[in-house]
Order: C-alpha cells, then structure tokens, then sequence
C-alpha cells in the first residue's frame, strides 16, 4: 500500500501538481490540492492509505484489489492533468 502512495506522490510531484518535500505530511498535500477537480479522489485514497499504513489494516486479497485498482486507475487519469 505504502509503495502505490509513494508512487502516486512522485506522480504528483513529477507532473508539478504538489511540490514534495521529505517532512511534509499528507495534509499538506491535500492543501496543496483544495480546490482542485482531482483534491477529493486523492483525498479518498489518502485516508485508506492511513487506515491502513498508520491503523495496522490488513484488507483481505480482494479488498487490497480493488484499492490497488483505485490507485493505478487515478494515477492513469493524472495523466491528462496539466499544473495550474
């Protein structure tokens, strides 16, 4: 899980949507991001991955799935997204 935020953070940083800096938090973050179209899905996924980083959540195989899929199909739509 932590690999599939981390890739999407670099994603993000790469395309210029966030500026990423070793301290910041996932809050900072999504602040960079109010306002955007795109703020409410990362911030979705945002809070599975602390569910399941900092909460010691183990989703079952088809759960850990479809959160996978939801991770590869925002990164595929992050794509066609230019930095304002």
């Amino acid at each position: 899980m932590r690999l599939h935020f981390l890739a999407l953070l670099k994603q993000m940083n790469e395309q210029r949507l966030i500026h990423w800096k070793k301290d910041r938090t996932n809050r900072a973050y999504l602040n960079q991001l109010r306002g955007q179209d795109y703020y409410s899905t990362f911030r979705e996924l945002t809070l599975t991955f602390e569910r399941v980083w900092y909460g010691n959540y183990h989703p079952p195989a088809d759960e850990y799935k479809t959160i996978r899929s939801q991770f590869e199909a925002y990164r595929a739509n992050l794509q066609n997204v230019v930095a304002v």
